[in-house]
């Protein structure tokens, strides 16, 4: 199936669950797309053969990965190569809404990163990223830990005012 069609398919998709079916379904489309996958993002990858994704791996609203630039034709011909590369993705990985991935980029297990990062290198296991570039920000463990205290705190004071 040629790469527009593709997207416009991707597109149509109006939902998180429905795209996250497409991928399972075709999951020869990406180098590797690992178990419990869930795909919000309404974007489909320019090159999703050059992505490995990881098991329980959930991609949040507007993620766009990066696995080329186009700095190649502002030259002449040959005088700069065309740059591409891979981007991998490990297991419980939660990436947040608008963030950008580069090419050349490993991304390790149990990672969390914030919304609007842009990760231009790798980013180790076990740690909490975010900024522009990303950064290590904290632990998945103290990442866990506080949201398991959040669950455990009455917020239903917020909820009064929609009632």
């Amino acid at each position: 199936m040629n790469k527009i069609l593709r997207k416009i398919i991707f597109l149509l998709m109006i939902t998180g669950r429905m795209r996250t079916r497409y991928i399972n379904r075709h999951k020869n489309l990406f180098h590797h797309v690992g178990e419990n996958l869930l795909w919000q993002a309404m974007k489909f990858p320019d090159q999703p053969e050059l992505i490995s994704i990881g098991d329980n791996v959930k991609i949040t609203a507007d993620v766009t990965f990066v696995n080329h630039d186009v700095f190649h034709c502002l030259f002449d011909k040959g005088e700069v190569p065309y740059y591409q590369g891979c981007i991998r993705i490990g297991n419980n990985v939660v990436i947040g809404t608008k963030v950008i991935i580069l090419p050349n980029v490993k991304i390790g297990n149990n990672v969390v990163i914030g919304a609007g990062s842009v990760v231009s290198k790798d980013l180790d296991s076990n740690g909490v990223y975010a900024g522009v570039p990303a950064k290590l920000i904290g632990s998945f463990e103290e990442f866990m830990n506080k949201r398991k205290l959040l669950i455990e705190r009455d917020f239903s004071y917020l909820w009064d005012e929609f009632k």
